[in-house]
């Protein structure tokens, strides 16, 4: 399951937030192992836009993963920078 929200400020100001929770299970089948996981994800960020062929955006993500077989916890956190721009080679 996921969510994203967008609200716009500015013209060119946007603000983002995005944030989701899955789970995955699976039995010992062969040599396989055991999968038993809960994910919980979110990621607040701002994107601003120069024109429609230039853009910034700036993120956040935290992540959280439980392993249930093993009763543990890993957390992951992502800080992203992500420019654009784009032309049109054939125009």
């Amino acid at each position: 399951m996921a969510l994203n929200v967008n609200t716009r400020f500015l013209y060119e100001l946007l603000a983002i937030l995005s944030g989701g929770y899955f789970f995955n299970k699976s039995s010992e089948v062969g040599i396989g192992t055991k999968v038993d996981e809960e994910t919980l994800w979110i990621t607040p960020g701002i994107r601003y836009e120069w024109s429609k062929d230039i853009l910034m955006e700036i993120s956040y993500t935290y992540n959280r993963t439980r392993y249930n077989t093993v009763r543990e916890y890993t957390d992951r956190n992502l800080f992203l920078v992500y420019f654009r721009v784009q032309h049109d080679l054939f125009n």
